[in-house]
């Protein structure tokens, strides 16, 4: 399988750190899913929503879930024709915007008041205000609100989810100034916070609109794609229900995906103190969980038993020199890889018996130890009683190793390794 094919253009619409090819996932389909008339398909970290779209053109079934909210509104845009829209039509609503200023009360909760001036958040709110209009999304009042306390974000439209993603790109290239050296990190905390105008924001909207509509391939059928925001450690589905698998787990580099989504979860309405909530509970978060046993990656796990390979890493890093290794480090290695082990055991659950799991996992280094999840994670699946049908290696270069610089007085050269794991329930 070609590991790096793009196929659909629609599938660069949105630029998603984690994100993988998705001709690779077509290529997957075709030569796994072979063994089955229609196969029913099931990506439990659906991320930015290639597993599904690719699903939508080959005419499949699928579910997708994500913990995401914002990652939810991402696939389900993708799966939307965007040749529908008139964007001429769209812009004669949006330049006939009156501007309007928040009042210092809906200024001061309102999250994206992190990034945005008064003036600017003003903006913002009208150009979404008139958004919800266009798209005849059901206000009761004449006051601003969050499209999340109109309406639960699973339900909302696929025309609805592409509005918000062409927004979600504006803002994100607003806040580009607020990226540091980790391209997974917004800063929040003693920044500047811009300020824009309605014909600032309305001129890179109608942009994103235009390119979004230049990338796109036909050929996308919805129908029966299966959307919904879910964890992956208690997926909502029967036992034997799905008949393949394809996904990409979290990387185990600690990225923290919810920060890394906050201006996008901000704009639909979600708090500073839902975000936090939504970080603790993503698998790979860098944020220690309250109540949680360490002893083993999970309570009541024997560790030994189900992967030596995990065993041994833990081992590792509680015995490390390096500051922090033992009281903080193992504790976000061993939330991990408990969410790892659990979600394992749920993908075994919900498939078909000689149901097919193709994942894909990147190893990685903690100072100068390797970790290599390829490898605890064939032992996860062996342990909930998967045979391995295969391991492909590929050499990447999207990795933190590559960026964070002192990391590298711990080992100079740190090739990180992305290899494909072909699963098989017996």
């Amino acid at each position: 399988m070609n590991h790096d094919t793009s196929v659909y253009m629609q599938n660069n619409w949105y630029s998603y750190y984690a994100g993988y090819a998705d001709g690779f996932i077509k290529e997957a389909i075709e030569e796994y899913g072979k063994c089955f008339k229609n196969p029913i398909l099931l990506d439990p970290w659906n991320g930015s929503g290639t597993t599904t779209l690719v699903a939508s053109m080959l005419n499949l079934s699928c579910y997708g879930f994500d913990i995401n909210p914002a990652m939810i509104v991402v696939s389900k845009a993708k799966l939307y024709d965007v040749r529908a829209l008139n964007v001429e039509y769209i812009q004669k609503q949006l330049l006939s915007i009156c501007p309007l200023q928040l009042s210092e009360q809906e200024y001061s909760d309102d999250p994206l008041n992190t990034w945005f001036s008064l003036e600017s958040l003003s903006a913002i709110r009208l150009v979404e205000e008139k958004i919800q209009n266009i798209t005849s999304v059901s206000q009761k009042d004449r006051k601003l609100r969050r499209i999340k306390d109109i309406c639960c974000i699973e339900m909302l439209s696929n025309e609805v989810c592409c509005f918000y993603l062409a927004f979600f790109t504006t803002l994100k290239q607003f806040g580009k100034v607020f990226v540091g050296s980790n391209p997974t990190w917004i800063k929040s905390k003693n920044i500047e916070k811009l300020t824009l105008n309605i014909s600032d924001i309305v001129s890179v909207y109608l942009n994103n609109i235009e390119n979004m509509k230049k990338e796109y391939s036909t050929g996308v059928n919805s129908k029966n794609i299966y959307l919904a925001i879910g964890d992956s450690k208690d997926i909502p589905l029967k036992n034997g229900s799905i008949d393949m698998v394809i996904a990409s787990p979290p990387y185990c580099t600690r990225i923290d995906y919810a920060i890394y989504t906050k201006i996008e979860l901000s704009l639909l309405g979600y708090s500073n103190f839902e975000v936090q909530n939504l970080r603790r509970k993503m698998i790979g978060t860098p944020t220690i969980r309250k109540n949680t046993i360490y002893d083993d990656i999970s309570q009541n796990i024997p560790l030994p038993e189900i992967s030596e390979c995990c065993f041994r890493t833990m081992n590792s890093i509680s015995a490390h020199y390096s500051k922090a290794a033992k009281s903080y480090y193992y504790k976000t290695y061993a939330q991990y890889f408990s969410g790892m082990y659990l979600s394992m055991q749920e993908i075994y659950r919900v498939l078909n018996y000689n149901g097919i799991a193709v994942i894909v996992v990147q190893d990685s280094w903690f100072k100068d130890i390797h970790v290599d999840l390829p490898g605890i994670v064939s032992e996860f699946g062996q342990s909930c009683g998967f045979s391995i049908l295969s391991k492909t290696d590929f050499c990447v270069k999207n990795n933190l190793n590559y960026i964070n610089s002192k990391s590298r007085k711990y080992k100079s050269v740190k090739q990180t390794v992305e290899s494909v794991i072909i699963l098989k329930k017996r």
